[in-house]
Order: C-alpha cells, then structure tokens, then sequence
C-alpha cells in the first residue's frame, strides 16, 4: 500500500503540470449546491471543471489514478459556493476545493472500504458513507472517525436536507435515516432485492427515491406509492426545493410527487447524463459536455464544457392551434426559453402578405395578432378564401415551424 501512494503521488504531480486529454470525455456527476451560484462537474476520468460567471473552467485533472485508469472519480457533492468535495471510491481519495483550487488526495477512510455515496449541504456540513456502511462526517475542516456500521445492505445513495436530515439508499431497496451516528430503522420500498439508485432530499418534509424502476416520494415523513417509469433505469436524480425534479433514465423525466412527464430531447441535449438542482433550478449536462437550465419548465442554454460538442436547446417556443376571422389570424404561442425573438410571416409562394415581430420574455403565453397586408386583403377578397404558409422564425436560429394556414372572407 504504501508503495501504491508513493507512485500516485508522483502521477498527480507530472499530471497536473500537463493536463491535456480533458477532451472528449464524459462528466458523470454534477453538483450546483444550493446556491446554485456555481456548478462543478467531474469525469470517470479524474477531470473537474467549474460553471461561474456564465462559463466552464478549462477541465483540470485533480484525480490522477484514475487518469492513470486505476480507478475513477466517481462523484462530487457541493455545499456552498466555497466548499465542493469529489471522491474515488476505489483509491479511497478525498478532494475538496474551498472556492479557489482542488487539494491534494486525502485518505479519510483507509480501513471503510472507500466512499460509496456523499452528501455536503453547507460549507461547514458534509456527510460520507463507506463500503463498510459507516458515515463519516466534515466539519469544514476535519473528517470524523468512521460511525456505526449500517448493516442492511450496502450503501450507494445519500441525499442531506440538512445536518440533522439525511436519507441513505442501499442496494437491496431499503431507506434508512442517519446523519452520522447509529443508523434508524431501514424502510423497504421495493419488492425484491433491487438497489435504491438515486435519492434527493431538498427539505426535510420531501424526498424522491429511484428504486426498481419507479420513483418514490417521501412526503412529511412517510414514503409513498412508488410510480413506475419506462426507461433505462433512474441513473440519476435531483430535486429543486419547489419541489421540481429531474430524473435521467437514458432522457429526461421532469416531476415531482406521483407525476412525472417525459421533456422532450431536443430541449435536454444528447445522451442525458447527469443533474443537479438547486433551491430554484435544476441544470442537466449531456455526455458531449453541454448545460442547459430548467427553471420550472422554462429551459435555457448554459456553455459548453472546453473540448465537448456545442449544443442549443431546440423546440423552446411551442405554437398552438392557429384561428382565422377574415384577415386576421390569432396565433397561441408559449416561450419556453428565457427570452424568444420571433417573427411571424405568412406567405403565399415567395410574396410575403403579412408579418409581426414580438420577443416574448420567459414563460410567456401570448395570442399573436396578425394581420393580412393591403396584397393579401385584395387576394382574399377576390378568391373569398386564401391557403397561405405560416412561418415561424426565431432570432439567431432561422425558420422553427412551417405551418399551412386558411382565411376566409
């Protein structure tokens, strides 16, 4: 063992002074703290990278066995904007990072097995359960001596409301409460041995748990009926305090309690791999490196982690059943996005007959008012009907929608 660290430490330190193949690679775990100031995003990899001030950090390598392949980084957890810690389960390192750069490894559990799961909801707050079903706990300074054992099963999800309110899951479906001593009475909430995959707590009165395919909602201190989804199975969860949850199974679910909708993927980005929420918001990251932020239904582009592929949210203005009275047309409209700057056209062949301009602001739902020019008004009142293209085309993305549309006199 002692050989093993020696070699790892000269790893980090020719690393980090060369950190190249950041490129190209998949972030798995994504915490944006309850601030939701900051978001950090870490890779298998041993990557991290940093969203503030409207950017991603050039990714930076802080784990370097598992940029050597001998294990991977597999989570991180943040409690405040000056306090992130990530963790490799199977070296049994530490890092953290107080708002200005990533420490080095730090083996807080060399006899628990490694970090299975971790929870920070403060700077001052965290908690940690092992393979060996002891939590440990972080002051902001120190971590504690490995707790009581949690026997059950094995743990592998955590979710903290609070020092004094923390959920963890296991692998054979059962709840328990804890917060760093002695473990409560675990709560089976599958039929049959099936893990617990994903939990997230944002209050003490609300939590969701991914177990055997359904989502599980914990309500003023009792779980209730589990609602099955159709998926690849939850492979991540998180929950605003609203509540407003999104869960990954292969897509996006967005929901809370027992309803659940499927967002559709041109808004999520490909291949949906990881989601964080804050008191307000959830930002989903996608396996090619791109953000985007559901503010409750309203989705908006963040950047693009350095070396992943550029991806903009489509299908962020919807259009509504369009109605006609002479020469006026009504047309329902609901921006999606934070802000949607469109113009909408009707034309007949290559000849424009009418057109309106609107930016509608953040979850807006407008009746447009559009008009037949003085060419249309002349065509409609000679053929007494007229079947033109309505065309929807939004600033800085070109033509959203075509749709056929009649008017008659």
């Amino acid at each position: 063992m002692t050989a093993r660290r020696v070699v790892l430490v000269a790893l980090t330190t020719l690393a980090l002074s060369a950190p190249a193949a950041a490129a190209a690679q998949s972030f798995d775990s994504l915490s944006c703290g309850r601030s939701g100031s900051l978001c950090v995003a870490v890779s298998p990899a041993g990557y991290a990278t940093t969203y503030k001030r409207g950017a991603w950090t050039r990714p930076a390598l802080i784990d370097a066995s598992a940029h050597a392949g001998a294990s991977e980084l597999n989570g991180v957890s943040c409690g405040s904007a000056s306090l992130c810690v990530a963790f490799d389960n199977e070296s049994g390192d530490i890092f953290t990072d107080r708002g200005g750069s990533w420490s080095a490894p730090a083996a807080v559990d060399p006899d628990g097995g490694g970090v299975q799961a971790l929870s920070c909801v403060s700077a001052s707050f965290c908690l940690a359960v092992d393979y060996a079903g002891q939590a440990l706990t972080y002051d902001g300074s120190r971590w504690s001596t490995p707790g009581p054992a949690y026997t059950a099963g094995t743990l592998a999800a955590l979710s903290c409301a609070s020092r004094a309110f923390c959920i963890g899951g296991d692998d054979l479906g059962n709840v328990v409460e804890g917060t760093g001593g002695a473990w409560g009475t675990p709560t089976d909430l599958a039929s049959g041995d099936v893990p617990v995959d994903a939990v997230s707590c944002p209050t003490r009165a609300f939590c969701v748990a991914a177990v055997g395919g359904a989502l599980v909602p914990y309500v003023k201190g009792s779980w209730r009926r589990p609602t099955p989804v159709r998926g690849n199975g939850i492979t991540a969860l998180s929950c605003t305090t609203a509540p407003l949850c999104l869960a990954i199974d292969g897509g996006v679910l967005a929901g809370g309690g027992r309803r659940w909708r499927r967002v559709a993927a041109q808004l999520t980005g490909p291949r949906p791999i990881s989601v964080s929420c804050s008191a307000s918001s959830c930002v989903e990251l996608d396996a090619a490196g791109n953000a985007v932020r559901d503010d409750h239904g309203v989705w908006s582009e963040l950047a693009t982690i350095p070396g992943g592929r550029a991806f903009r949210p489509a299908g962020l203005v919807t259009v509504g059943r369009v109605k006609s009275t002479g020469p006026v047309a009504r047309i329902p409209v609901h921006c999606l996005a934070a802000a949607c700057r469109l113009t909408f056209r009707v034309r007949l062949g290559s000849t424009v007959l009418g057109a309106v301009s609107r930016r509608l602001s953040a979850g807006r739902h407008m009746r447009m008012k559009l008009e037949l020019g003085s060419s249309g008004r002349r065509a409609l009142r000679r053929d007494r009907s007229l079947s033109v293209d309505l065309v929807v085309v939004e600033a800085g993305r070109g033509a959203i929608l075509r749709r056929r549309l009649m008017f008659t006199s």
